[in-house]
């Protein structure tokens, strides 16, 4: 029988403390906003101990299909950080596969799952869902995510 509570249970109970209790309860305007970014912090925490196994494998299938190689048989993590290595070698040579935005762009919004899911539904300020509409923008966010790119990217929106 599974110990109560789970860490989900208890990163969840924090996060409600942290919410009601200290950021509303706060007269200082610096503690209320800092509770609240350790509550968002938790909410986090909370989505990748639920998404971070499946997302890491999803990441390695995605790039496996989209590089044609077979499975490492490494540790899902590791492997899509060698896959994800191996497609910015391809994006930096100006090698990339035809496909590649589409597939970064499943692994890009599977990440936003976890970290801020209101990106993919357009809710949170200062996103747009026009940034993805092209190729461009996508391979520079992947590029610029992986580390493949060394000048600035551009934040300007498209």
């Amino acid at each position: 029988m599974p110990d109560r509570p789970t860490a989900l249970e208890l990163l969840e109970a924090v996060r409600g403390f942290l919410e009601t209790e200290v950021a509303k309860g706060a007269a200082d305007p610096r503690l209320r906003f800092r509770a609240l970014v350790a509550a968002n912090a938790l909410s986090i925490a909370a989505r990748e101990l639920v998404l971070d196994q499946t997302s890491s494998a999803a990441e390695a299938r995605i790039l496996r299909e989209l590089l044609g190689e077979a499975p490492s048989g490494a540790p899902p993590a590791e492997e899509a950080r060698a896959l994800a290595s191996e497609l910015c070698r391809r994006i930096r040579g100006g090698q990339a596969p035809r496909e590649a935005a589409a597939a970064v762009r499943r692994i890009v919004e599977g990440k936003l799952a976890t970290a801020s899911p209101r990106y993919l539904t357009g809710k949170s300020r200062g996103c747009s869902r026009k940034v993805w509409t092209s190729r461009k923008s996508c391979m520079r966010f992947f590029s610029m995510r992986m580390v493949c790119v060394p000048s600035p990217i551009s934040t300007k929106r498209l």
